[in-house]
């Protein structure tokens, strides 16, 4: 039971904060995605924890009471930050593409024609452009005489990438 109630209000705390995501992103969409999401989820998080801890008064979901102690109330929360990253994650990839999804819809939108190499050149270029000013939108790069430098917000973004490269094993050359 202990291991249901975990998973139960993890995924209904879940499933309530990816409602509130689709209701605020019908309205409108933030400027500043992936910050907006996690207010939203952290909040949902510790307003759900608040709703169903142990020493404020029930909560009666479909007829089952739910309270948690402090042990249970961990383990939700593990879980559910871990559902919350690995959304934000799949989230980044939907929002912006890979550079390989842009490269298989660009193919698949020529249709059987096949679709030229140089055209396929010239959206990548499109593609690099827009990553670079998202980038700069994430204050990763900052642009400065005609350069393209990190900002210390890049730099650990970088540093944190190249350790859990080296970490797994990983070649450190990236593309």
């Amino acid at each position: 039971i202990y291991i249901m109630k975990v998973l139960f209000c993890s995924l209904i705390l879940f499933c309530l904060a990816f409602l509130v995501h689709l209701i605020t992103w019908k309205i409108y969409v933030p400027e500043k995605q992936k910050k907006t999401l996690l207010q939203i989820f952290i909040g949902t998080l510790v307003i759900g924890v608040l709703a169903i801890w142990d020493g404020l008064p029930f909560i009666n979901v479909f007829g089952l009471t739910v309270s948690a102690n402090f042990h249970e109330i961990l383990h939700i929360c593990l879980f559910f930050i871990s559902l919350t990253f690995s959304y934000i994650v799949i989230y980044s990839v939907l929002d912006t593409g890979s550079p390989s999804l842009v490269i298989i819809d660009s193919i698949e939108r020529a249709g059987p024609d096949g679709l030229d190499k140089s055209l396929l050149e010239q959206r990548m270029k499109k593609e690099l452009l827009l990553r670079i000013k998202c980038l700069d939108s994430d204050k990763m790069v900052s642009s400065n005489d005609g350069k393209y430098l990190l900002t210390s917000k890049g730099n650990l973004f970088l540093s944190v990438i190249m350790f859990c490269r080296r970490l797994m094993n990983v070649s450190d050359k990236i593309g």
